[in-house]
């Protein structure tokens, strides 16, 4: 058995080729979530593989926003980011610094299947470069606020970004 402990080791990162089980582990670890915190986990899914990974979460109550494409994957993000600025404000308000000194249960699992199709490297056209490298913008605040926020990246890529 392989456990993980978001509350030690906040993001988490699979790589691998073609076929070797990205995605399973990511429904493994949303079913894991779903199974044991019914009540505490928020879902914000990307799935640049159209939907065919996770879009079978799309109309759980535990799902904040998911996105199939480049374009709506910045939404999802930019809303993953609001929550963890709702969240840092609460927290400023209970004069707390972290979400597990306030008794906040609730963590926020921001999952992109396939992210390095946000590579801006890859960008088709200047907009589409933009487009990609807000999204990398946001990812990165949400990596370097979000651990003591309650939220969690959980990237999947065959390439690194």
């Amino acid at each position: 058995m392989i456990t993980h402990d978001f509350e030690q080791i906040p993001h988490f990162v699979i790589g691998g080729a073609t076929r070797y089980g990205k995605s399973n582990l990511i429904n493994s670890i949303i079913t894991s979530l779903l199974l044991q915190k019914p009540d505490d986990v928020q879902f914000h899914l990307i799935d640049l593989k159209g939907g065919i990974e996770l879009g079978d979460y799309e109309n759980l109550k535990q799902t904040a926003s998911i996105a199939y494409e480049p374009i709506e994957a910045l939404e999802t993000l930019r809303n993953a980011c609001e929550a963890m600025r709702a969240t840092q404000m609460t927290l400023k308000r209970m004069g707390k610094k972290k979400v597990q000194d306030a008794g906040i249960k609730t963590r926020h699992f921001i999952i992109i299947d396939e992210v390095g199709e946000l590579n801006p490297k890859e960008g088709v056209g200047k907009d589409d470069r933009e487009l990609k490298q807000q999204c990398q913008t946001y990812m990165s605040q949400l990596s370097r606020l979000g651990a003591g926020l309650g939220f969690r990246l959980i990237l999947a890529t065959q390439y690194p970004v």
